[in-house]
């Protein structure tokens, strides 16, 4: 996805862009951190 489909999907529904960021950050984080920044995250939200 480029930015402008990311701003589109952001305006029409803030919640669910949202929850993609949020979840691609906790993949990211799990990389970098061994799953385990990411699991307390991942716990907070479900």
């Amino acid at each position: 996805m480029n930015i402008g489909a990311n701003l589109a999907m952001w305006c029409c529904c803030p919640p669910c862009i949202l929850i993609v960021f949020v979840k691609i950050l906790v993949s990211v984080f799990s990389y970098s951190n061994n799953n385990s920044l990411a699991s307390i995250v991942l716990n907070k939200l479900t």
